[in-house]
């Protein structure tokens, strides 16, 4: 008996740290099913081309549907392809259906500007004879150019290399090198935060030209008669924890353009929760959208134009597949990144 004591007492012990570690894991969230849905961007239902289609003759003769797509490096398509662009991917989507007239496109924008330089891409479009105006909206888009510390506030929004005395110890010593690392995110983040709440407080410069800016487009295109859309862009940087400043973007973009009467799209909602590597051009480097996300961002307008009322039914595309693979793309990924809960 006196050998089995030990013995006994070890197995108790064991016992008794596994309960602990298992209970541990349970209140941490370690473990369990892996939540693989909000990285997965592929569509359930794709839109196809409908057959017959439009005969060649209506594109040289028209009548046309004529869309004009207003904005910044976002419209451009900085870091794609210009076919990859969400203006041209919503051109495709426009044009699925035989009945409605072709949809010519005319993209009116450039690398930098903001929502104030945009101001004189307007009337060319409504010039060109615009049956619907689309702008594009980047939520430093309230940013005061002019500003001087503008340069400085953006660099501190980047994490500092070690120097000195700092930079031997961070190397030599992981603990040190962990505290760095965690003290340089807490001070890029209330930077960030700083910033934020900065270019949209509405007696900052940048805003309230930002506000005027959307209200003369308001004005213009009432006063023409033309349906005027707005498209926020969230950061993409921050869709997969976003930052506070971001959060505060989108309200307060939003309230602006409420108060305007300009009718809106918030992209948020179709980005939240997605992987960043796959929603950016080059991660980490372009934060602008990637192939991925402009076929996101197209798809998002082109469905809420719909249901708005601001394209004619005859539009909504009648030629549709569902995609059979999804779930079993699912199971597959569970596989190798989630095996323990594989599905049999």
């Amino acid at each position: 008996m006196s050998r089995s004591k030990p013995i006994l007492l070890a197995l108790f012990t064991l016992g008794l740290g596994l309960v602990a570690a298992e209970l541990a894991f349970r209140f941490l969230g370690v473990g369990g099913p892996l939540e693989l849905g909000p990285n997965f961007d592929r569509e359930e239902v794709h839109y196809l081309q409908e057959e017959p289609w439009k005969d060649a003759r209506v594109w040289s003769g028209g009548p046309f549907y004529r869309l004009a797509v207003i904005g910044d490096s976002f419209t451009v398509g900085q870091g794609v392809s210009w076919m990859d662009a969400y203006p041209y991917r919503l051109q495709g989507l426009m044009n699925l259906n035989a009945k409605p007239p072709p949809v010519a496109l005319e993209v009116f924008a450039e690398n930098g500007l903001s929502t104030v330089d945009e101001l004189r891409f307007l009337q060319p479009a409504l010039n060109w004879g615009a049956d619907l105006i689309v702008l594009g909206l980047f939520l430093n888009d309230s940013e005061y150019r002019q500003d001087p510390r503008l340069k400085k506030t953006r660099l501190g929004m980047l994490p500092r290399v070690p120097e000195g005395l700092v930079r031997n110890l961070t190397r030599s010593s992981r603990v040190v090198e962990l505290l760095y690392e965690r003290l340089e995110a807490l001070r890029r983040r209330n930077s960030t935060d700083n910033y934020g709440s900065r270019i949209y407080e509405p007696e900052y410069q940048g805003w309230k030209s930002f506000d005027s800016a959307l209200g003369e487009f308001a004005r213009v295109t009432q006063a023409a008669g033309v349906p005027l859309v707005a498209v926020i862009f969230p950061y993409l940087a921050g869709i997969e924890n976003e930052a506070t400043y971001a959060r505060v973007g989108h309200e307060r973009f939003g309230a602006a353009l409420d108060r305007h009467g300009i009718v809106y799209l918030d992209l948020l909602d179709a980005f939240a929760g997605k992987s960043r590597a796959r929603m950016e051009a080059f991660p980490g480097v372009d934060g602008h959208p990637s192939e991925i996300g402009h076929r996101i961002a197209a798809r998002a307008i082109f469905d809420f134009l719909l249901e708005e009322g601001l394209l004619d039914e005859s539009f909504r595309p009648r030629a549709t597949r569902v995609d059979r693979t999804r779930s079993e793309w699912l199971r597959q990924l569970r596989r190798y990144k989630d095996t323990v809960h594989y599905p049999d």
